[in-house]
């Protein structure tokens, strides 16, 4: 993930596949993204 490349890994049982797919975020990429998804709970 460091070099910049999509980290895939992929795992299933007898009846359901799951997979976690994750790759790098630069910090100004992120300082726009969480604004975003922060949400008040009132």
């Amino acid at each position: 993930m460091a070099a910049g490349r999509l980290v895939q890994i992929a795992i299933s049982d007898e009846t359901t596949e799951y997979e976690l797919l994750a790759e790098s975020v630069d910090a100004l990429r992120m300082q726009r993204t969480v604004p975003a998804l922060v949400v008040p709970v009132a």
